[in-house]
């Protein structure tokens, strides 16, 4: 079991990286941004709806609602952004996304899930924020960068919560 956690965690520093590990040039970065954050908004809403009738902690049941909602919102407005700004728009979370959340659903229900769940959350969250702050320093499009800097706020009350969560889970 700890090996497949730490699998999750590899992995998932894996998912959100996405390419934003390596130099893109700078009009691909809002893009690359854009897409990113759609694909991970439909990743935190499959999984947090997920763990929000599966987890056992009240920090992780309320984390995953509050994910679900915040991304919801989130992803419409993306959305709507790369539609206006005729980037495409990808219609499902990513190859690695996907597995992640296949192999969170293989977690026995109870403490280990709740652990999986909001480690892997904790650490999406942080990646999140790198790739947010990349956007904000070398995106082009004010537009998107107008959206980063509001994600930006945004996504440190989830990682706080991820951290929180994850404190009373173990």
């Amino acid at each position: 079991m700890k090996l497949l956690l730490a699998a999750l965690a590899a992995a998932t520093g894996l998912m959100v990286l996405g390419g934003g590990a390596i130099a893109v040039p700078s009009p691909a970065v809002d893009q690359w941004w854009l897409s990113g954050s759609i694909q991970g908004d439909r990743f935190e809403v499959q999984s947090g709806a997920y763990a929000e009738t599966h987890a056992r902690t009240p920090e992780a049941k309320a984390l995953a609602a509050q994910l679900v909602g915040d991304h919801g919102h989130s992803l419409t407005e993306a959305r709507a952004l790369a539609l206006r700004l005729h980037y495409s728009v990808p219609r499902s979370m990513t190859g690695m996304q996907q597995w992640l959340y296949l192999n969170l659903k293989q977690f026995p229900l109870g403490t280990r899930f709740d652990q999986a769940y909001t480690s892997l959350e904790v650490q999406d969250h942080q990646q999140d924020i790198q790739d947010t702050t990349l956007e904000i320093k070398a995106g082009k499009n004010p537009q998107v960068i107008a959206m980063a800097k509001k994600e930006l706020r945004m996504l440190k009350v989830p990682l706080m919560l991820s951290q929180k969560a994850w404190s009373a889970s173990v």
